[in-house]
């Protein structure tokens, strides 16, 4: 049995509305490639130190993290991995335009969600959305980009773009694109049942 180093955090979200439990974010840093066993992936928070979240709220992350999403009843939902973020990005889509405030950011990602995602079922089911409205792109003086779309929509190919929804037991890897003015910033992935979420240096 191979030994892994991880470290989880887990934040408590506010659901949306009612009294069922809200959904669980936990994240997962691991010093070795691990197998799909969630097991070996996800550690139960614990007394040991775990890190901080920053000043906005969110995880900070690097490339090659995993992060997990429980839902409401305890059940592992999504996990989900940012494997590249590539500034500068050129469109690989016929019908592209140029970027409206400076640069296309790419963020390529692998999501793999279990049954515990359901569109149909109650407050405390998951239900996951990866697309460029659910990016925050974050200056490094700390100021919000308000709109980070600009002509991203149709910058990356359909094949390589990641679904607008992603149901319950399925595993896609793709492409998220930002618009931004900003060089350098943060990215944040924010769900909508929670003002808080992952952060990663770009």
């Amino acid at each position: 049995m191979r030994t892994v180093l991880a470290v989880s955090v887990a934040v408590l979200l506010t659901g949306c509305s009612g009294p069922a439990p809200a959904p669980v974010i936990t994240v997962t840093v691991a010093a070795t490639s691990v197998s799909e066993t969630p097991d070996e992936n996800v550690i139960t928070p614990s007394a040991t130190p775990t890190p901080d979240t920053n000043e906005r709220g969110n995880l900070p992350k690097k490339v090659g993290d995993q992060a997990v999403i429980v839902d409401g009843n305890g059940n592992e939902a999504v996990r989900l991995t940012v494997t590249k973020i590539q500034t500068h990005f050129k469109c690989t889509s016929s019908g592209a335009e140029k970027s409206k405030h400076g640069q296309f950011v790419a963020i390529w990602m692998d999501v793999q969600t279990t049954k515990a995602v359901d569109f149909n079922s109650d407050d405390s089911a998951v239900v996951p959305y990866f697309n460029t409205d659910d990016w925050q792109v974050i200056g490094l003086d700390g100021t919000t980009e308000n709109d980070s779309d600009g002509n991203s929509d149709y910058c990356a190919k359909d094949s390589e773009t990641l679904p607008t929804q992603i149901e319950g037991a399925k595993h896609y890897t793709g492409v998220v694109v930002v618009d931004t003015k900003y060089k350098h910033g943060h990215l944040a992935l924010i769900q909508d049942y929670s003002d808080s979420g992952w952060e990663w240096d770009f």
